[in-house]
């Protein structure tokens, strides 16, 4: 799953859920990479796209109370996640413990 916002990443630890888009559906028990982009910190030039966790979906994707927005996107539909591994800031998922 590919985040592009710098106020996603929080949003999807701390709520341990995805807001998948239009092409992303994924079912239960499905494993994930939580990958964030180059630009998501808005500094490509110093940042690199790295998958930051590794995710197990923990239900299917329904209809979230309220859209959550993350820059000019809203999405109204989420999943729940048990997070796996979750790399150090900065760093990816191969660094995990």
């Amino acid at each position: 799953m590919v985040i592009g916002d710098r106020d996603a990443p929080s949003w999807v630890v701390t709520a341990r859920r995805m807001a998948p888009g239009r092409s992303a559906a994924p079912a239960g028990g499905d494993e994930v990479l939580l990958h964030t982009t180059r630009g998501c910190f808005r500094n490509p030039t110093r940042d690199l796209g790295r998958a930051m966790a590794r995710a197990r979906v923990a239900g299917p994707v329904r209809s979230l109370d309220g859209p959550v927005r993350f820059g000019e996107r809203a999405f109204s539909e989420g999943c729940d996640l048990r997070t796996g591994c979750l790399a150090p800031f900065r760093a990816d998922v191969r660094r995990c413990a």
